[in-house]
């Protein structure tokens, strides 16, 4: 029973809230949580009551306060999920590691201490400065304040970045190197800088409206706009689960990774190539008789991005389409970590068994109204393409 592994618990903090009751609440509402930042920039940031959170765990450790937000919000999160899974069941005699990723790392910490160096020639920057501007300082730190000994590595796959590290996480547990994992993904993208990149690009939008940005809704503008947030998981094997004493959790029941030649900058496929693979793969390893009755698009609002992923659906599906979905219209993309927030989206759309509609004009035609197996996928940067099919446990 080693080869079949389950997602026992999960933690978050995002636009949608930093509460499973209140993601819950928001994911199901028609309202966007996207706002303009100070600069005028549509952005996917916290609120209020999320920011305080952030704010109060850094008084729990002066050393936080050197730290860059995405720790903080992978810390936040990963705290939940590891907590939520030590309440459950018995967690004390069994192996952990932790992989979170993210697409950018140290995004704010290291612009600013750059900012600063070349802002005062010939000084040497902090002692501090390598250790924290480091992608790896994501996952360490988080084993660290969890009391985790084990592995804690960070990667960085660009948009398919939280997928890899499951899958990462899964092969570790299968392998018998570890009975659990913490997997999952972080990002505060918000900077001036990383925005202008987006920007560069003319891919981020700057509709002004009630929806501003509209991933599957548009064929001739591109709406993407930048999100923060993390979300992280416990992964380990059903035997565990079942040995621990755990009743409920999500059935991972296949996941597949691909990757397709670099054309552009961008490298995404006309036809989505890499993404139809990884598609094919997921599925090719799902044993059940249960067909996938909804899929979490990748759909980040752009026209290539978004066109490519439904050409890739077809060729995978044809007549046999699940609904199709993207929630980035809520939170904006969250890059490394978009696919860890759809992940756990999709674990309350199961337990509702039901999903929310895009409230702007699209053309996906959805026909089926419950949910009972759900695909992510996610593509990014250089090609790499991921999709995860998940299911409740009966």
């Amino acid at each position: 029973m080693r080869n079949k592994l389950v997602i026992s618990s999960m933690g978050s903090i995002s636009p949608l809230g930093s509460s499973e009751e209140e993601v819950r609440q928001n994911l199901f509402s028609p309202h966007t949580f996207i706002q303009k930042n100070n600069r005028g920039n549509w952005v996917g940031g916290l609120n209020k009551d999320s920011k305080e959170k952030i704010k109060q765990l850094i008084k729990q450790n002066s050393k936080f306060k050197l730290l860059d937000r995405s720790v903080l919000l992978a810390i936040y999160a990963s705290t939940q999920a590891w907590n939520t899974r030590k309440d459950l069941g018995q967690v004390k005699n069994l192996s952990a590691g932790v992989n979170i990723g993210s697409s950018r790392g140290a995004t704010d910490i290291f612009e600013d201490k750059h900012k600063s160096y070349l802002q005062h020639p010939g000084e040497l920057p902090a002692s501090h400065t390598s250790p924290t501007t480091t992608l790896g300082a994501v996952s360490s730190w988080v084993g660290k304040e969890l009391n985790i000994n084990g592995p804690a590595f960070s990667h960085s796959v660009t948009c398919s970045t939280s997928l890899y590290a499951i899958g990462n996480a899964m092969a570790w547990v299968k392998a018998g190197f570890s009975d659990l994992f913490i997997a999952g993904g972080a990002e505060a993208p918000l900077t001036p800088f990383t925005i202008d990149q987006m920007k560069a690009l003319k891919i981020y939008s700057d509709l002004d409206q009630e929806y501003p940005s509209l991933p599957l809704g548009t064929k001739n503008k591109n709406t993407m706009v930048l999100g923060e947030g993390a979300a992280s998981f416990v992964i380990e094997s059903q035997e565990s689960a079942i040995k621990s004493g755990l009743e409920n959790w999500v059935n991972i029941d296949g996941i597949g990774f691909a990757n397709e030649k670099m054309d552009s900058p961008t490298s995404i496929s006309k036809d989505g190539v890499a993404l139809s693979k990884s598609m094919k793969i997921a599925l090719g390893q799902d044993k059940s008789d249960v067909e996938v009755d909804l899929i979490i698009t990748h759909a980040p609002g752009t026209k290539k991005g978004d066109d490519a992923e439904l050409k890739a659906i077809e060729s995978v599906f044809g007549n046999r389409r699940p609904n199709i979905i993207s929630t980035k219209w809520k939170t904006g993309h969250l890059l490394g970590a978009s696919s860890a927030l759809a992940i756990e989206q999709a674990i309350h759309m199961l337990k509702a068994r039901e999903y929310p509609s895009l409230p702007y004009p699209n053309g996906i035609k959805n026909e089926i109204e419950t949910v009972n197996k759900i695909m992510i996928n996610s593509i990014g940067f250089g090609g790499n393409s991921a999709s995860i099919i998940l299911s409740l446990n009966n």
